[in-house]
């Protein structure tokens, strides 16, 4: 292929030949740059011998070129991506004097190095098979690994941490699978990066991944959101379903093929729907979503307690139905009478149904609420019986006439529900809707635990002890009673 015609001529008919992003920044039109990035390809040997560039590709490329200073780029699995940001890494450190790139995994130093040994390395090997020929030299040693170009540029790879920037000054720096960057390497990283660039005119770092379960301080998450909002500095280039995708819209394969045909840019060239549905069937929907869908989580941050992204894909965007005939009722108060909630729970075919019935930022309606629901369907009322806060409320109900039925659970039993959640979480089996409390506590629940027992239950952040989880407490109470109290149906196969 001869680059010159191959830029010139169907550069724009193969870039816009392709599906569409979610989102997009302005795309350039520099040939100069384009040319850059078909020398990269050529040494990545992606051109040449039938070999072509894909549509993402070269909107990649176009993307990157307009030079702002910060780039978001997210696509799904077996698209490209990588081998698109070494093309255009080591085009530019071929065709520019002395231009200085740092490549970062955001998993660990050594999934860096693994991608430099294996696709980088065989590559450039193939292509220029003779060292002395080469116009570079390939360093391999552990912990060195770098391409030192006859022109000044370099091309290395460092570890997620800022320490391995400090002291040097980068052209372009990569950040890949940043996706799976804590808040804390986040801010190491870009704390040690930023003042790398200062002194390089046009300096450029591409942030680079796939999803993530939350949004809430990640990196990638942080980048493209900026993107979105049209902010100066940063470029987006986003294949990705809708965020408004739910677990609904994934448990049928059926359902799933518009969503691929319209997300993954790879499917026809890199990939086919046939291995995207063996893949569908091998791995959970959450997983599908974020590898193959590019959908964040809607939730914040992680607390390494409750998958917000699982979590998000079980929701339902509908008000919470009618309750059924038989369901377990449940309530919980918060100790500091700072939230107090009524949840119900059931399933349908095997599949966990949670909602909040009432909700409130203070008990007083709780007593009333949770009688009138209690007497209406003949239901127990569930509790945590060593909850001083809420135990005042159960008091309170116990001395109603006629009394209505409580069940005061102890910590087993607590403890007990809160693993019950999470677990059918975990399954995909659950169903939530669309109520805000709910969500919040989901977001900021963690484990809590006794000194002298190995259970654990629903807790508040110590840092943030005002925080309301009733809804959550109240929920998975409900859930596990009703599991308790009635046998549970047998599951239906419903997710691959």
């Amino acid at each position: 292929m001869d680059s010159k015609a191959y830029v010139s001529g169907p550069w724009e008919d193969v870039r816009d030949s392709g599906i569409s992003p979610l989102n997009q920044s302005e795309l350039s039109s520099d040939l100069a740059k384009r040319e850059e990035f078909i020398s990269g390809a050529r040494l990545m040997g992606l051109v040449g011998r039938a070999r072509e560039l894909k549509p993402q590709q070269l909107r990649l490329a176009d993307v990157c070129a307009v030079g702002q200073q910060f780039v978001g780029v997210l696509l799904p699995r077996r698209s490209a991506k990588t081998t698109s940001l070494f093309a255009l890494a080591l085009g530019r450190c071929a065709e520019r004097m002395d231009y200085a790139v740092a490549y970062t995994a955001c998993t660990s130093g050594g999934k860096a190095r693994d991608r430099f040994r294996k696709d980088i390395v065989p590559v450039l090997e193939k292509v220029y098979p003779d060292p002395d020929s080469r116009p570079f030299k390939i360093r391999k040693a552990g912990g060195s690994e770098r391409i030192e170009f006859d022109n000044g540029s370099i091309f290395q790879v460092l570890p997620p941490m800022g320490e391995s920037y400090r002291g040097d000054s980068f052209d372009l720096v990569i950040l890949d699978e940043a996706g799976e960057a804590t808040a804390a390497m986040t801010e190491d990283l870009l704390g040690a990066i930023l003042p790398t660039t200062d002194t390089r005119e046009d300096a450029q770092i591409i942030v680079a991944g796939t999803a993530a379960p939350f949004r809430d301080g990640n990196l990638l998450w942080d980048t493209l959101k900026d993107g979105r909002d049209g902010k100066a500095s940063t470029a987006i280039i986003e294949y990705a379903a809708p965020d408004s995708t739910n677990m609904d819209d994934l448990e049928d394969w059926d359902l799933v093929v518009p969503l691929v045909l319209a997300a993954h840019p790879g499917i026809g060239t890199l990939t086919t729907l046939e291995k995207m549905q063996a893949n569908y069937e091998k791995i959970t929907p959450a997983q599908f979503a974020a590898e193959y869908l590019s959908i964040f989580g809607n939730s914040g941050a992680a607390t390494g307690l409750i998958n917000s992204q699982l979590w998000t894909l079980a929701g339902d965007d509908g008000a919470l139905p009618s309750v059924p005939d038989t369901f377990g009722l449940a309530m919980s108060v918060h100790p500091d009478g700072l939230g107090a909630s009524l949840a119900a729970a059931w399933r349908v075919d095997g599949v966990a149904h949670v909602g909040l019935l009432w909700h409130s930022t203070r008990p007083a309606g709780l007593v009333a609420r949770a009688l009138a629901v209690a007497r209406e369907h003949r239901v127990a009322i569930v509790h945590d019986g060593q909850a001083s806060a809420t135990t005042v409320e159960a008091d309170i109900l116990a001395r109603e006439r006629p009394r209505p039925r409580m069940a005061p659970q102890l910590w087993g039993p607590v403890s007990t529900a809160a693993s019950l959640f999470v677990k059918e979480l975990d399954a995909m089996n659950m169903r939530h809707y669309s109520q805000p409390a709910f969500d919040e506590a989901v977001r900021v629940a963690v484990k809590r635990g006794t000194a002298t027992s190995n259970k654990w239950g629903f807790g508040r952040p110590r840092k943030d002890p005002s925080a309301d989880i009733t809804p959550l407490e109240a929920a998975a109470l409900a859930l596990y009673y009703y599991d308790e109290a009635k046998p549970r149906p047998k599951l239906k196969p419903s997710f691959g």
